[in-house]
């Protein structure tokens, strides 16, 4: 029994080291191009990046496949958690895992689209493939953000209600859930300023959910229990 518990407590720590590795991969992936398009970007600006940083660009949706790799085993562990606390978790555990899965796989639909329009590289002519892959690519990345809401409020909601996840980390999921969705509305309706694609407002309203699954992960690396 000893030596079952130790296993689960080995495989729960593995998957929030998982995690982590999956933040530090996600981040470096978006960011390495450089800072993201943005809506009022001219498409002449946005074929340039897109031939000067070619490789940056490419290996990019490279990295972002090594994080989805990584992610997937953190929602593994999530997901058994959620599982150990059913019937109160009522369901939430494949709700979490559904919201993680749908989320990343529009990340990789994004980066790699973008990827391979500048794999290949933009010709005249194609001004408006190069707008409509970009702004096709900001859309999918916004929506991403949404299934991750949804990942989050089910984890706070099956971790309160099986008393497994503190009350502080249960707040902030909320909070950071709540700043997401405030933030990732106005990019659709405006073009330009603060709120736009790629402006500050669009791209710190995730940092409290990336800055909940550090904290996620870190809890769940120095918990003893198993799920």
């Amino acid at each position: 029994m000893h030596t079952a518990v130790a296993v689960a407590v080995d495989r729960t720590r593995s998957g929030a080291v998982a995690g982590l590795i999956f933040m530090v991969l996600l981040n470096l992936a978006l960011f390495l191009p450089g800072a993201p398009p943005r809506t009022d970007d001219t498409v002449a600006s946005l074929a340039s990046i897109l031939a000067q940083r070619r490789a940056e660009v490419t290996a990019g949706s490279y990295i972002a496949g090594l994080a989805a790799v990584a992610f997937f085993r953190f929602l593994g562990t999530v997901r058994a958690h959620l599982r150990s606390a059913e019937p109160a978790s009522d369901g939430l555990a494949d709700t979490a895992f559904a919201g993680g899965v749908a989320g990343m796989v529009l990340i990789l639909l994004a980066m790699t689209s973008t990827a391979g329009l500048a794999l290949v590289g933009p010709v005249p002519g194609d001004a408006g493939l190069v707008r409509a892959v970009t702004d096709a690519a900001n859309i999918a990345i916004n929506t991403a953000k949404l299934c991750l809401v949804g990942l989050v409020l089910a984890v706070c909601l099956g971790g309160r209600r099986g008393r497994w996840l503190p009350p502080w980390l249960v707040g902030s999921g909320y909070a950071s859930a709540a700043v997401v969705l405030l933030t990732a509305g106005p990019p659709l309706l405006v073009r330009g300023g603060l709120f736009e694609f790629g402006g500050p407002v669009e791209i710190g309203g995730v940092v409290p959910v990336n800055l909940w699954i550090v904290a996620l992960c870190i809890f769940l690396l120095r918990r003893r229990s198993r799920p």
